[in-house]
């Protein structure tokens, strides 16, 4: 075995052992470093998103807004068709930002009243004209129900997020 002499392990007490045969696996896959000989830490592709830096409690007061709905209207309801005019989502967004900035209490008093559920009624709403634009050729089409008949969806792929395929409800 060689010891490595790299600027990273030289200057310090720990000296990391190397084989003495060439890994097998450096120059394939794109890689420099071998991934699976290598002693250095772990390597990842970094992404050109992070979700670690959502604030998990918006989130959450998102996902209650949606679990309201789908209690009220049905899971995915807001996918049947897109709504506009005073129905529709940009038209809540504009309610809730006058609503919170009239300093007045949400209104579905079930999640409670603070004014910050306005905040997230309004990123709710946000995200269903955004699935909007990016299904357009969703409009009029028949929602899918998943196999275990649990929830609806609507999917290109038609995958649910529980992994399971669905059918065509009628």
């Amino acid at each position: 075995m060689k010891t490595c002499d790299c600027p990273e392990c030289s200057p310090s007490a720990i000296r990391v052992e190397l084989p003495t045969k060439r890994c097998p696996h450096i120059g394939t896959m794109g890689i420099e470093d071998c991934v699976i000989c290598s002693p250095k830490e772990a390597i990842r592709v970094e992404r050109d998103y992070r979700f670690d830096i959502l604030d998990p409690s918006f989130i959450l007061a998102m996902a209650k807004i949606g679990h309201l709905g789908a209690r009220l209207y049905g899971d995915l309801n807001w996918q049947k068709n897109h709504l506009e005019g005073g129905k529709g989502s940009i038209n809540h967004i504009y309610a809730h930002i006058s609503k919170f900035q009239r300093n007045e209490p949400y209104d579905h008093l079930e999640l409670g009243s603070e004014r910050k559920y306005h905040l997230a009624a309004i990123a709710f709403n946000a995200m269903m004209e955004f699935w909007w634009e990016e299904h357009p050729q969703e409009t009029n089409k028949p929602p899918l129900m998943c196999e275990g008949n649990s929830h609806i969806y609507r999917s290109d792929c038609d995958i649910c997020f529980c992994g399971k395929s669905g059918i065509a409800k009628s």
